[in-house]
Order: structure tokens, then C-alpha cells, then sequence
């Protein structure tokens, strides 16, 4: 299949994206096969790729960062292959920051935060890191708790805290690590001056 960029790119901004359809069709079962078999990656998350490199095309299309593709079959596994390594990474970064806070923090039923896992060099930044959680609301400190120390999941932490859905927890959790972070940043600023 041979792609004219500029007949391509009207369609698309005329709302036609019959064009895509096609290559969905053309394409997509060889990108999916090809992620499965090649990665550890389940058909859900190779669907995923394929839809999001799908929509990268016809962004690059539209806004031209594309010349030409001789070959899209390849330039859409390319696009699938670096979603799925952007993926990844995302999750690694994701684990090691859980890691790194679960390893600072050390769980006690009758406080959140009794007592700190110290390493020599940590000492200080598991001071500021305990003094500034307690800082947080009691709100806060939950989902925190139940996310970095107990390593629930953001569905496991939205019904154990009644909450509306998964994506009111995960605002949440996310205002609430920002503020915390801005109280850790307050006690770092504090100990330099």
C-alpha cells in the first residue's frame, strides 16, 4: 500500500479517516501478531500499540513531520515497537519510584510511619520524607499508604476508600503525592538556609 501524504493529510482534516480504516485493516494483524510473538506483551496491550501508533501516523500525517513512507507496514511496527519500549520504560520508572518510597518507608498498624528503613547516605531525605507525610491530611496519608506501602491497586484502593471510581482515586493519589512532594521540597529548602 503506497500513502499520498497530502491526500492523506485533507482526508484526515476533512474528518475522513477512511484511510486508516484501511491501513487498521491492512496492517494491524501483522503489528499484533508480531508484538505477541516477539515481546512479552499480551493481545490487550498489542491492540493498544497498534491503536496509539495508528493515531501517531495520522498526527505526523496531518502536522507533516512525515515526508513520505515507502514502506508502511514498517514504519507502523516501528511506531508499535517504540510505543512498547516507551511503555515499558514508563511501568520500569513507575516500579522503581513505588520501590524507592515503599523502601523508605516502613509500616507499623498503630502509625503510618514509625519507624525508617536507614541507609547511611538516606538519613536526612528518610527524616524529610517521614516529617513532611505526616504533614499530609489523613486523607491523603491513606491512599498513599495503600498504594506505596501496601502496593494495592488504584481499583483495590478506590473501593476500600468508597470512592466514586478508579479515576477519582487516581486524581487523588496524584494531587496528594504532588503535595507531598511540595512539603518535601518546603523541609530540603528549610535545612539549606
Amino acid at each position: 500500500m503506497k500513502i499520498n501524504l497530502e491526500e492523506a493529510r485533507d482526508q484526515f482534516l476533512s474528518g475522513n479517516h477512511q484511510l486508516l480504516a484501511l491501513i487498521s485493516e491492512e496492517y494491524g494483524l501483522y503489528c499484533i501478531r508480531y508484538l505477541t510473538s516477539k515481546h512479552i506483551c499480551s493481545q490487550d496491550e498489542a491492540r493498544d500499540c497498534f491503536g496509539d501508533a495508528i493515531i501517531v501516523v495520522r498526527d505526523a500525517i496531518v502536522s507533516q513531520k512525515v515526508e513520505e513512507i515507502s514502506n508502511v507496514r514498517s514504519y507502523l511496527l516501528g511506531i508499535c515497537l517504540n510505543l512498547y519500549r516507551k511503555g515499558i520504560e514508563k511501568e520500569q520508572k513507575k516500579a522503581d519510584k513505588v520501590d524507592e518510597i515503599r523502601s523508605m518507608l516502613y509500616e507499623d498498624n498503630s502509625n503510618y510511619l514509625d519507624e525508617v528503613i536507614a541507609r547511611e547516605n538516606d538519613v536526612e531525605l528518610n527524616r524529610m520524607v517521614i516529617e513532611s507525610f505526616r504533614e499530609l491530611s489523613e486523607g491523603c496519608r491513606s491512599i498513599l499508604h495503600l498504594y506505596y506501602v501496601d502496593g494495592l491497586k488504584m481499583v483495590e484502593i478506590a473501593k476500600q476508600l468508597n470512592m466514586a471510581s478508579v479515576n477519582v482515586a487516581k486524581t487523588t493519589k496524584s494531587r496528594c503525592y504532588k503535595k507531598w512532594m511540595e512539603i518535601v521540597d518546603k523541609f530540603k529548602n528549610k535545612d539549606n538556609v
